[in-house]
This record gives C-alpha cells, structure tokens and sequence, in this order.
C-alpha cells in the first residue's frame, strides 16, 4: 500500500531586538500550510477509487526558533527546522495509511555582517525525499518535500531601525 505526501511549506517572519547578547531565542506565531495524497487497495468508504486526496489545510501556531550567533566571531549566524514526514488521518485513516517516519533536519546560515547589518536577512530550508515508514505500516516510503523561509531583522530596543 504505497503512500506519499506533498510539501509542507512553513513561511513565519520574526524580529529580533538588539541586545549584548544575542537572544538564546524567541516566539512567533507561524501559519503551516499542508497537503496530503494517500493511495492503497480500492475499498468503498474507506479507500474510493484506491487513493485519496486531503486537499490543503493550515494550522496557526507558535513555534519557538533559536538562531546561534558569536558577535566576538565573524562565523555565520546559523539555525534549523525540522519535520517529520507523515501522511495520513489517525481518526479516518483512508485507505489504511496513518503512517509516519524518522524525523528530518535542515541547517541554515547568513554571513555574519549580513546578520549584524540592521537589514533584513533570510534563512532557507527545503529538502525533499522518501522516508521509511515506521508507524501503522512500516516498511511503506513516504514521499515527502519541506520549505521553510525565516526573515529576521537587528533592531534597537524600541523597535527602530539599527
């Protein structure tokens, strides 16, 4: 019973407030956007047509990202996001496929002086590939793709720009 999943794009915009330190991290509210195709044996009601479709949902929530950063080094500033590749609904499990497999990392960094300018930088993740499954079916792939964007900016304490 083959399964797949199509991307789970994430976009959250933070800001961060200058200080000696640079903030072990903060909490933003992010909108997750997700879609979903499972395929398995025709059976009515529960697999129509031998494959379903979960259409495009979104999920508001806060997330809490952390960005490592050295002023006393000229390394790049750097943080990652993850996922772990599901697919499938644990209350309707059409076509039998409420699967789900190891999780998946991303890294990503910005050069130090762009991190430090007071404009605006952006960290990149995406990734995409098959996952064994390890949950109601193991041994299913699951197909899976990621993208996620964080733009954060330096400011002074009252918001303003650097």
């Amino acid at each position: 019973m083959p399964s797949d999943a199509v991307p789970l794009p994430w976009t959250a915009t933070y800001t961060y407030v200058s200080s000696t330190a640079m903030p072990r991290g903060f909490t933003r509210p992010v909108t997750s956007t997700f879609t979903g195709h499972v395929s398995g044996t025709a059976i009515p009601q529960i697999c129509p047509g031998g494959s379903w479709d979960y259409g495009t949902s979104t999920i508001n929530q806060t997330t809490r990202q952390t960005i490592s950063f050295d002023p006393d080094k000229n390394d790049p500033a750097t943080t990652g996001a993850g996922t772990i590749p599901e697919v499938g609904d644990v209350i309707e499990d059409k076509c039998g496929a409420h699967d789900s497999a190891e999780s998946q990392g991303f890294s990503a960094s910005v050069p130090a002086d762009q991190f430090m300018s007071g404009d605006p930088v952006t960290f990149g993740f995406s990734g995409q590939g098959t996952a064994t499954s390890s949950g109601d079916h193991p041994g299913i792939p699951i197909t899976w793709s990621f993208s996620e964007t964080i733009t954060v900016q330096r400011v002074n304490a009252d918001g303003s720009h650097i």
